[in-house]
């Protein structure tokens, strides 16, 4: 029993849960059979993963909440002014 349970650290309960289920169904007893329908399930889930289709979404440019270039651009620049101004921020030294 213990051995069905720990079954869940390695694979997602769900499929642990269906494939006791299935056991019961057929009167399957042992851990080797359940591990064997675990590992099954497992595959075809992985299986039906990989056939689905694959959604491409396009970059988007143009948004309400994309900032042109150039305000980065001005922001970087006032950025690195305000640096050369005040170097001790960087360092962490003090003025006095």
């Amino acid at each position: 029993m213990w051995g069905i349970v720990g079954l869940a650290k390695k694979y997602p309960p769900r499929i642990v849960e269906q494939a006791c289920s299935q056991a019961l169904e057929h009167r399957l007893r042992s851990y080797k059979q359940v591990r064997g329908l675990v590992e099954r399930l497992f595959d075809q889930a992985l299986e039906r993963l990989s056939e689905a289709p694959q959604l491409a979404l396009p970059l988007t440019q143009d948004h309400a909440l994309i900032r042109p270039a150039a305000e980065y651009g001005e922001l970087f620049n006032l950025g690195a002014q305000q640096q050369l101004k005040e170097p001790s921020l960087t360092t962490g030294e003090t003025n006095k």
